[in-house]
């Protein structure tokens, strides 16, 4: 059981921390990306939990049918044990009704303004044995009763609760000595011989049970159940998980043959459409992000920020195929904007020809005869666009590799922002035809025009 709390704790961390780095990837704000990986990770583990538990009940649908047609129980396997469930003594009886039973659970609560208040718990199980067939199955762990809570009311149920409070003596955990009542709790759960009586009382005063909720939780002798858990063949019955008493707690159901595969199918389909419906909800929170923080903003918040060639490409095909259609809808308030660089610099990387480089400087100048501008980044000239007099691209080179214009309408973006002595913007080149060539520049450049005549 440890282990296993160990592992599952150890993949929300995971789930957090990497939740968390990838909304601090995008919008590098400490707190949004704590709270997103807490909270935004717990989601997304529930979805994971969800999942993993589709396995467990088809197994556990298939163990049903094994034993709905008569095959014999194995030695240490988990199996199912369907039929009419008997005592094999004296039966008990449950504390409210006065009822017969092989098993009851039970509980006190008082109803306050805002919460419920548990008052006093308990359970019971004599020992008892599960007729199937030809097989009878003892019952020796104690079970997970999967029996509705029936409330019970009136002066004669009132009548039996006081009286049965009064003649039975009852634990009453505390903060400080929860770890003596846990290992009494683990000692009930490792228990073999088929008998099980806890009573709890919660809380120090004396409740008015004429404002108490009485429930009870009734297995009568000739239920039919379903019970699942370790057979061991030595012991004739179920008994407890040696290795995991609690995360593979014995589960009694009541109901007919047939319901019990078809609730554990259902079960199946639930965990997968509430795992599908938790993973699909993370994923949209992450898209969202994505297209309502734009890139331009990860880098005006972070100057120091390095995107990926994924992250640029992703960048692309969001603005393209996402953004502009939200904005056509009225659904964003502009399609583009721009983080200017605070200086007189440049900063970006550019690949083509097997080589990659990153660019840090950035110069513009204004041809006098027909107004063309013609960027220029480095000393090296690494990478050179000429835009018109309309600041549309109309040539684009990246490491002395001229890039067709042709390719310019769905794999360029050019955003520019001209002021009086210095000219900004953005270039964006990603192509699905040859992938080979890209690159994402920022820059803000001094400005040289020609001279007046």
């Amino acid at each position: 059981m440890k282990q296993a709390c160990l592992t599952w704790l150890a993949l929300y961390a995971a789930i957090a921390i990497g939740g968390g780095w990838l909304v601090h990837r995008r919008w590098p704000i400490a707190e949004a990306a704590i709270g997103a990986g807490v909270v935004g990770g717990f989601f997304v583990w529930l979805g994971v939990a969800y999942l993993s538990g589709i396995r467990r009940k088809v197994a556990e649908a298939r163990m049903i049918r094994r034993a709905i047609n008569g095959q014999s129980p194995r030695d240490g396997e988990k199996i199912a044990a369907i039929g009419r469930i008997s005592a094999l003594g004296a039966t008990a009886t449950s504390p409210f009704t006065r009822t017969p039973c092989v098993a009851y659970g039970y509980t006190i609560e008082i109803a306050g303004k805002k919460t419920t208040s548990k008052l006093y718990e308990g359970f019971a199980l004599v020992p008892s044995s599960i007729h199937s067939g030809s097989h009878s199955i003892r019952l020796l762990a104690y079970p997970d009763l999967k029996v509705r809570k029936e409330s019970t009311s009136g002066p004669v149920s009132i009548a039996n609760a006081v009286d049965y409070i009064q003649k039975t003596p009852f634990r009453q955990p505390r903060a400080k000595e929860l770890r003596g009542a846990f290992g009494e709790w683990m000692a009930q759960f490792n228990d073999d011989d088929g008998s099980v009586r806890i009573d709890d009382h919660w809380g120090d005063q004396e409740p008015d049970l004429q404002k108490a909720q009485l429930f009870e939780q009734l297995l009568r002798p000739g239920d039919q159940v379903c019970a699942i858990g370790r057979y061991s063949a030595q012991r004739g019955g179920i008994v407890p998980d040696p290795k995991s008493p609690l995360e593979q707690q014995v589960v009694v159901k009541v109901g007919e043959q047939q319901s019990f595969t078809g609730g554990a199918m259902r079960g199946a389909i639930g965990y997968f459409l509430g795992g599908a419906f938790l993973l699909t909800a993370a994923a949209a929170a992450i898209v969202a992000l994505f297209v309502f923080v734009r890139l331009d903003t990860t880098e005006g918040l972070s100057p120091a920020f390095d995107p990926s060639w994924l992250e640029i490409r992703m960048e692309q095909l969001l603005e393209q195929r996402v953004r502009v259609p939200l904005h056509e809808a009225g659904f964003l308030d502009s399609p583009q904007t721009l983080s200017t660089l605070p200086t007189v610099e440049a900063r970006g990387r550019i690949r083509a020809g097997g080589k990659e480089t990153r660019i840090t400087s950035a110069s513009a100048q204004r041809a006098v005869r027909d107004g063309d501008t013609t960027i220029l980044f480095d000393d090296d000239e690494k990478a050179v666009l000429v835009v018109g007099h309309d600041l549309k691209p109309k040539s684009l080179r990246f490491l002395g590799r001229e890039i067709d214009p042709e390719s310019f309408p769905e794999s360029l973006e050019v955003l520019l922002f001209e002021e009086e002595t210095q000219m900004s913007g953005r270039i964006n080149y990603s192509s699905e035809v040859d992938q080979s060539v890209a690159g994402r520049i920022r820059f803000r450049a001094f400005l040289e025009k020609p001279e007046e005549p």
